[in-house]
């Protein structure tokens, strides 16, 4: 795994082996859309989540993760195209030093071994970048690969 990064956010670029994690561009709107509006996909995460995710719930999470410095919205990128997301939301009072992971991959990368090691390098980044001591996912009891 490869990190570097700054206080830029553009300059975040986390090298996964199978991904890299990058701050999202508005370039990634089409893809995000296309690959996120999968009803397989929004049975396994929070209920903040759209269904269907259309172009303007890509555009508008775009914008939004842009203006998060240092970044806690990556994408997870293959061969340069966003395939995914990976996101940190800090917590807040006693639970300051906690983060939680939410993370999704497009069905056609299922079962490529990308969403381990993204999800290590994102744990790595969020104890390093926000001095967190714990690092938590809820996870979906029925999706065993997560």
């Amino acid at each position: 795994m490869t990190v570097s990064s700054s206080q830029s956010s553009s300059a975040v670029e986390i090298d996964c082996g199978a991904c890299v994690l990058r701050p999202f561009v508005p370039d990634d709107a089409a893809s995000l859309a296309e690959l996120a509006n999968e009803r397989d996909i929004w049975l396994m995460v929070r209920d903040r989540f759209p269904h269907p995710y259309t172009l303007r719930h890509a555009q508008e999470f775009i914008a939004d993760a842009g203006t998060r410095v240092p970044p806690t919205n990556l994408a997870i990128t293959v061969d340069g195209r966003a395939v995914g997301s990976i996101s940190l939301f800090l917590q807040t009072d006693i639970e300051r030093v906690s983060g939680e992971l939410g993370y999704w991959l497009g069905k056609p990368y299922w079962g490529r071994g990308i969403m381990a090691p993204a999800v290590q390098a994102m744990t790595a980044y969020a104890i390093r970048m926000f001095s967190l001591t714990r690092v938590f996912a809820i996870l979906a009891s029925h999706n065993v690969a997560s």
